[in-house]
């Protein structure tokens, strides 16, 4: 098995699909989103989109791509699935420092990501939290990937199975 890097819009199924995929073959699940939370958690700032959104940033700033990236992997380079890559610089980091890394961009129609953040019950709207400087490098992460995948046109579990056997080549 080698690292795979999960990346994609919020509510593409970055997280779902990374769990399954971790579970499937026992993989160890890293999460870029946790990282920040758990940053949020010891600063005692409160867990919300536009908090960690900031913090996230605040983070990529002080720490630099491979900082951050080390900060995440620490002493994990193979199976591994790391999710909620949100730079290309950090990408960068992450293809350099792991083990074959398999980059994967998850998508979906912009209905279907709308409709899925909803269902979470969020409390600020999906473009509002896509407007931040945090989320401005998809189209660049999207034209990197190895494999993109609409996950509107399957269920997680087809998409997780793909991931895997692409990882395993």
């Amino acid at each position: 098995m080698r690292a795979i890097i999960l990346a994609g819009p919020m509510a593409a199924g970055k997280t779902t699909i990374g769990r399954i995929v971790a579970a499937e073959t026992d993989c160890l699940m890293l999460s870029f989103g946790s990282l920040v939370r758990q940053e949020a958690q010891r600063r005692g700032l409160p867990d919300d989109r536009v908090t960690l959104q900031g913090l996230g940033q605040t983070l990529l700033e002080t720490l630099g791509a491979r900082g951050m990236s080390e900060a995440l992997v620490a002493s994990h380079r193979t199976n591994v699935i790391i999710e909620g890559v949100r730079h290309v610089e950090v990408l960068d980091a992450l293809l350099e420092m792991l083990d074959r890394p398999l980059f994967v961009y998850l998508t979906a129609p912009t209905a279907v990501l709308d409709s899925r953040w909803n269902d979470r019950g969020a409390t600020l709207q999906r473009d509002d939290a896509t407007d931040h400087v945090i989320e401005s490098e998809q189209a660049g992460l999207q034209a990197r990937a190895a494999i993109t995948i609409d996950t509107s046109q399957m269920p997680a579990s087809t998409a997780s199975r793909i991931i895997a056997a692409a990882a395993a080549d």
